[in-house]
């Protein structure tokens, strides 16, 4: 069972919607950029499947289609400008596009010339010097990586100067003499020196949070570099480039409407914002003053769909002088908005134990009457940002300590607001647990036991009288998991009180498992990829459709569940490939079977037979074994 997070398509939070051109039938667009011409008239030059088309946006609201060119049909279509010329490149081949852009805006008949400098490209990028830098090619004898071309000499005949061919590299920025490639399959981010145009060097690479680096982008007015990982819950991450050789990673952002979603592209703008495209969640805007706190002040939901997936806004442009920002949505068109780049007030500071003085985790940062809060990480340190301005109070609490209640602390746009405080911690208890069958009253060996106040767990087994104990933990509330094979799992609030509690759970007879507990499950199979692992899922992607849920199914203990792979990168790392897998419960005794009037079994699945080469063809059986005979009872696929 999976849940997802609905939102409204068009919610939005400081930027407003200008103009909306919807897609021609059975069109989808890919990536744009923008252009202005002398006269200061702004267009939106746009990648579609079907080829590539020009939009005047002055009037912002009525955006006027002035110039099309069919060219071979592709999902992947990217477009960058230099000077009056507009360079194309798709992965459906035909070559690099140049249309000369100077005509506009007196006259619409642009010369679109396809130059076989290169068969077909997945990026593209052009720094300051007009060098053009291809990614993701197999022209040139590139085996995807980079090629670059000289545009100085005459713009509608790149000059071939070299290639970097130790990666695959997906998209990257170029400054001065380094290129910064995302490494997508791979996964980090390379850094790469392009002093020598005929000879790139790598100088070295660094992994992004989400190993799927997708595309690069640096800040004009500190040594920023942020980077996309192109996956589930994808995020933007900040890094300090002051040393290249060795960057530091400061914060990675959130996704900024819907659980789940995936970030695509992300550039700077002037003012220290960042603009990203992020496909079901639209457009976000964060304000990235400090790089270390990053705070979402701005986004538009360009798309219907929400969570995960590779739908909605592929492209955003945000450097037109009007200030308006423009996005493709791949399915529904073309977006003018228009933002407002507000600052945002910032808090962090260092929460301790008061009696230790050492740093105390998980503590929670709330602000009263608001929706925002934060949680303190293990050297103590919290920190947020957040568009609220004036005077709030502020809580923050632990179980073990006694909750402290800061007044009166003043948050002001683009201004930092340090907070200290130290918790004391409450008294210490014991708690003894006794687990008990509710048939017969006899105590039950060996059954697990989970307690959590949600910062502190603790595990373990009782004993042979069915008795587990622990002592000096903080006293409060818990949720408490008491569970055997053979019995059902039980999941209970209890309070732990000063100085001891005693607490006793009776346990149903029967056979259950939401695997909180290894109750011994056994996985076997000849298959190259795929096999059972017992974990809490990491949600993965394809084509806009759920492969594997990010969540376990409602009503559990816990998370965890038995899945295939489970690396959450990409779809195909969770699939089984060449063979089969299995997984066989403990046995249930053919007595407690008999015993019952109408026996039967329940479970929650999730399966999920698409993509690859072939037609789907797999299927997920169950059944039952008693060593010799196989019985099967449900089959899906």
């Amino acid at each position: 069972m999976l849940v997802f997070f609905a939102y409204e398509q068009g919610a939005s939070l400081n930027l407003t919607l200008l103009s909306y051109v919807p897609n021609p039938a059975g069109v989808n667009l890919s990536n744009l950029w923008g252009y202005i011409d002398e006269f200061g008239n702004e267009y939106a030059l746009v990648g579609r499947t079907d080829g590539f088309a020009i939009y005047k946006l002055t009037p912002p609201s009525n955006p006027q289609l002035v110039f099309y060119q069919a060219d071979v049909n592709s999902s992947w279509r990217e477009v960058k400008v230099w000077k009056d010329r507009a360079y194309v490149v798709t992965e459906g081949g035909g070559g690099l596009a140049i249309v000369d852009l100077t005509p506009l805006p007196q006259s619409t008949n642009l010369t679109y010339t396809k130059k076989n400098v290169i068969n077909q490209a997945h990026t593209l990028f052009i720094d300051s010097s007009g060098y053009l830098y291809i990614f993701g090619s197999y022209s040139q004898n590139a085996n995807g990586g980079v090629i670059i071309f000289n545009l100085n000499p005459d713009p509608d005949n790149p000059q071939l100067m070299g290639v970097f061919n130790q990666y695959y590299v997906h998209d990257g920025y170029v400054r001065g003499d380094t290129l910064w490639g995302a490494l997508i399959y791979d996964g980090p981010v390379a850094v790469i020196d392009v002093s020598n145009k005929s000879n790139p060097v790598l100088l070295t690479t660094f992994p992004t949070p989400g190993l799927a680096s997708h595309n690069t982008w640096l800040s004009q007015t500190q040594p920023i570099l942020y980077a996309t990982d192109e996956t589930s819950n994808g995020k933007v991450s900040i890094w300090d480039v002051s040393n290249i050789m060795a960057p530091v990673m400061k914060a990675t952002t959130n996704p900024p409407v819907s659980t789940g979603s995936i970030v695509h592209n992300v550039y700077w703008v002037q003012g220290d914002f960042i603009v990203a495209s992020h496909y079901t969640d639209g457009v976000a805007i964060w304000d990235v003053t400090y790089p270390d706190i990053p705070a979402l002040v701005g986004y538009y939901d360009t798309s219907p769909f929400s969570g995960g997936g590779y739908n909605g806004c592929w492209g955003v442009f945000p450097y037109f002088p009007s200030g308006i920002i423009i996005a493709s949505d791949i399915e529904q068109g073309l977006y003018v908005l228009q933002p407002s780049y507000q600052k945002a007030s910032y808090l962090k500071g260092y929460v301790c134990d008061a009696a230790t003085n050492s740093p105390l985790s998980g503590v929670t940062v709330e602000i009263l009457n608001t929706s925002f809060s934060t949680t303190t990480g293990s050297s103590g340190n919290y920190s947020i940002g957040l568009l609220l301005n004036g005077f709030y109070n502020l809580r923050f609490s632990r179980p073990g300590y006694t909750t402290q209640v800061i007044n009166n602390v003043q948050l002001t746009p683009g201004n930092l607001t340090t907070l200290n405080v130290c918790l004391v911690p409450s008294s210490p208890a014991s708690a003894y647990i006794s687990v008990k069958d509710v048939a017969n009253q006899m105590p039950i060996s060996n059954a697990g036991v989970y307690l959590t106040n949600g910062v502190d767990t603790y595990t373990g087994t009782t004993d042979a009288s069915g008795n587990y104990s622990l002592n000096n933990i903080p006293s409060g509330t818990y949720t408490l998991v008491t569970g055997k094979w053979g019995f059902i799992t039980k999941c209970t609030t209890v309070v732990v009180s000063s100085p001891s509690s005693s607490i006793t759970i009776h346990l149903n007879q029967g056979y259950y498992d939401d695997f909180i507990f290894d109750f011994g499950w056994s996985t076997t199979g000849n298959a190259t990829s795929g096999n059972w692992i017992r974990d809490i899922p990491h949600g993965t992607y394809y084509n806009g459709m759920t492969i594997n849920p990010d969540a376990d199914a409602q009503g559990d203990c816990n998370g965890y569940a038995y899945v295939t792979g489970n690396s959450g990168v990409q779809a195909g790392d969770d699939d089984i490939d060449n063979g089969y897998v299995s997984l066989i419960s403990p046995p249930i005794p053919a007595s407690y079977i008999k015993s019952l009037k109408k026996p039967f079994v329940s479970y929650y699945f999730w399966f999920v037979d698409a993509g690859g080469y072939t037609s789907p063809n797999d299927s997920l059986i169950t059944g039952f074994i008693d060593g010799t005979n196989y019985i099967v009872i449900d089959r899906v696929g």
